[in-house]
């Protein structure tokens, strides 16, 4: 297992042990204030798989197990959430309607349940990567890109990193300052 894998997997244990939110009455464990659009599953869940869970779902689970974390597509897209687009008090009903995926970190992918009855998998992006190691960005910019393309820089007061993406891709990361302690996330 590499750093990063590490790294992430110990995150998701304190973000586990440090604070809990509403979500794990539901089966899922996520700390509003380090993502609102992770999720990890609690123990148990996802109960009995034939009732809780799609046929594409219960076949991936059947296959591969829990995942390390459910990721909630609260925007519909590939674009993530802030802790102000999500309401405050997630229900049972509001989590079953947010399209979810599965991220499998010792696998290294993510999978997406297109329909009912069908699965595909794709390999971590880049900034799914960032939000695992860091969590929600903490101020997002777009900034005009070399070639007329829009690029999207994300910072981490808490880390001081700041990251930049051009078209998903990580292009650049940097320490920008220290990390700033009302800040800390982790």
């Amino acid at each position: 297992m590499d750093s990063w894998s590490r790294g992430v997997i110990l995150g998701a244990l304190m973000a586990a042990l440090l604070g809990l939110s509403c979500a794990k009455k539901q089966g899922y464990t996520f700390r509003r204030d380090y993502s609102v659009n992770l999720g990890v599953p609690q123990p148990g869940w996802p109960g009995n798989p034939v009732k809780t869970l799609s046929p594409a779902e219960q076949e991936v689970y059947a296959l591969r197990g829990k995942p390390d974390f459910v990721r909630f597509w609260w925007k519909g897209r590939d674009d993530y959430a802030t802790n102000l687009e999500v309401p405050r008090d997630v229900t049972p009903e509001t989590l079953a309607s947010i399209r979810q995926s599965w991220v499998y970190l010792r696998q290294g992918d993510e999978v997406f349940f297109d329909t009912a009855v069908v699965s595909r998998s794709e390999p971590i992006s880049d900034r799914l990567k960032v939000v695992l190691e860091e969590g929600d960005p903490e101020d997002r910019r777009f900034l005009p890109g070399p070639l007329g393309q829009e690029d999207e820089e994300w910072h981490y007061y808490s880390s001081g990193m700041v990251y930049r993406f051009r078209e998903g891709k990580l292009v650049d990361k940097k320490r920008q300052h220290d990390p700033i302690t009302g800040y800390l996330k982790k």
